[in-house]
């Protein structure tokens, strides 16, 4: 059982942003000789296109739980495709850095 949640939840989860783009590329790949990869390719890169659109609405309180969902999901992958490229290109430090607290009242 912990063996399951490890993997699930710390290891997956960072492959998840190349498992979307192996998806998609898969998709796209096979559509021209199965349609319903079109339709799974054409599905996928609306989802996208709609998660950027809402997502300048994520926080006006406007948007239905799933799309709330929907702009979350994508935005975590996002920067996990963003921390990947860094990591790569060396530009990745693996320490965070405080902020700035207001004071006490």
């Amino acid at each position: 059982r912990f063996a399951w949640m490890f993997w699930s939840h710390k290891v997956l989860r960072w492959f998840t942003p190349h498992l979307l783009v192996c998806a998609l590329l898969a998709s796209l790949l096979l559509a021209p000789r199965v349609p319903a990869y079109a339709v799974l390719a054409a599905l996928q890169m609306g989802i996208y296109l709609l998660g950027a659109a809402l997502y300048p609405l994520r926080d006006s309180g406007r948007l239905p739980r799933v799309a709330r969902l929907l702009v979350f999901f994508l935005a975590l992958n996002w920067a996990f495709c963003v921390a990947f490229v860094r990591y790569l290109g060396g530009n990745y430090r693996g320490s965070w850095r405080r902020t700035t607290r207001a004071a006490a009242s």
